[in-house]
Order: C-alpha cells, then structure tokens, then sequence
C-alpha cells in the first residue's frame, strides 16, 4: 500500500508519540519474570477449551459510535495478526492462553500493560440456574448483561456434559478477551479455570448429584492506545481483515522498526519451541 505524504505524516507523529508514552517494562524481584508473566494460578494445562471476545462502549460520552467502530475495527485486524502468527509461528498456539497475553503484552505500542493479579472463587453444592452470579464475577462484575449471559451460554455449551456426566472431577479453562471503549480504552484478558467436583449424594429418598466448583482465573489489564489506533484506521479502512494485517504489519515496520523487529523476534523464537 501507498501511503500520501499526508498520511506518512500523520502516522509517524502518532507513532513517536506512542513511542514516548511507552512505560518500560522491568524485572519483577530481579528473577527475570516480567509482570505479565507473572500468576499465582497454579493452572493444570497451559491450553484453554474455550476463547471468547466481547467489545462494547464503556463510555458512549467519550468515545463516539464512529470511534468505536473504527477501534472495533483496529483490534479485529490485531486479533487476525495474533491468529495468522501464532498459527504459522512453527505450530498452533492459538489455544496457549499464556501465549496470547504475551502477543499483547510484547505487541508494540499499541497496548500498554498495566496490571495482572490472580483470584480464587468457591461454591458448594454449585447450579448454573442458582449461582449464575458466581460466573459473571469471572468476566467483570460492570461488565454489560449482554456479556455476562454469553459468557455463562458458552459455559452451558462447553461444559454442560461435565456438570451432569457422573464423572467424579472435571476441569475447563476458558480465555476470554474485553475490549472496554472508553477516554482510556482497554482490553482485560481473563484466564480463567474451573474445577467442578461431582458427589453423589445419597438420601432416603434417592440419590442426588451435588457439584462443588472452584474458580482460579487471572485478570491481565493492558491500555490500549486510542491515538495511534484511530491515526492507522484511515489508512485500513475498507480493507478485509486479513489483507488490513498485513498492512499492519507493514505501518509497524516503517514506523517501529526497533520495536517491530523485538517482536518479530519473540515470534521467530516461539516457533523454535
């Protein structure tokens, strides 16, 4: 592709000031484990059986419908690159949940890593119709009822043989990606694992079966930088989703070259594995 003079101009500002708003990353306690990187999840499987990704507008006063559409639109061309890459990177490691928080933690200048804190939910004697709650907490307790209800749709889609089969232990793991628009957008990734225990009950009556379920998840938090998404969009737009990562990549060569390079590197690395 391209570019005018006019659009060279307007990419390179948006990239040098991306560039300057950068944090840089350090070492947590010296040990060489970057923050992201950092879980204390003791996860049984480092694959996830199920990903699911919701957008939605945070705060229509700040970010208007157009905005979104062309952050919306920005973050589909980055998830088409993490899927395009970590699939060609030497194999598949599309279902490596640590795999996709590293794409975004090392992807440069378009997401700033602001977070990552591990947590531990319980319930006994646990139904999907009673506790519902419980499982939204998982996803973001503000987080709109559309989400929350597609969210607890795909755990009765994915694990609804598990809660009723008489199998005695059953684990599922779930990805899932928010992107919240706002003055300040984000994107939460939960990384989360669900232990269900079957008993069976037996009463004078019958027998019941009685679920106990536990929940580990990570919540990751980056900032995604607004400016510099909606300066690349023009130059996308109109483009299908796979050709427009392409192009991305290209943007990120000639204006991140130092930055692209590094991550080209962890890519390159990954495949080696």
């Amino acid at each position: 592709m391209k570019l005018t003079a006019e659009q060279e101009k307007t990419l390179s500002a948006a990239f040098s000031e991306a560039r300057a708003k950068q944090p840089q990353v350090k070492a947590r306690e010296k040990t060489g484990v970057e923050s992201w990187e950092k879980s204390d999840t003791d996860f049984a499987t480092a694959t996830h059986d199920a990903q699911l990704q919701f957008d939605y507008n945070k705060n229509p006063n700040e970010v208007s419908a157009s905005d979104e559409s062309k952050l919306r639109f920005i973050m589909q061309v980055v998830q088409q690159q993490g899927t395009n890459q970590l699939v060609t990177a030497g194999q598949d490691f599309t279902h490596d949940s640590e795999v996709w928080i590293q794409f975004f933690a090392r992807y440069p200048l378009l997401f700033n890593f602001q977070l990552r804190e591990s947590k531990k939910f319980s319930e006994n004697d646990f139904t999907l119709s009673v506790n519902a709650d419980l499982i939204s907490t998982c996803i973001d307790a503000k987080a709109p009822e559309d989400i929350k209800n597609a969210f607890i749709q795909a755990l009765k889609n994915s694990g609804g043989d598990a809660l009723n089969s008489s199998t005695k232990e059953n684990n599922l793991q779930f990805l899932t990606l928010i992107r919240s628009y706002d003055k300040a957008s984000t994107l939460t990734i939960y990384r989360a694992q669900l232990d269900m225990k079957t008993v069976d009950v037996r009463t004078i009556c019958g027998g019941i079966k009685k679920v106990d379920l536990k929940i580990s998840y990570d919540r990751v938090v980056f900032e995604i930088n607004n400016t510099l998404a909606l300066a690349i969009y023009p130059t996308l737009v109109g483009q299908a989703t796979d050709i427009a990562a392409q192009f991305m990549s290209t943007f990120f060569k000639q204006f991140a070259e130092k930055e692209f390079n590094r991550f080209k590197k962890w890519l390159d690395d990954l495949g080696k594995k």
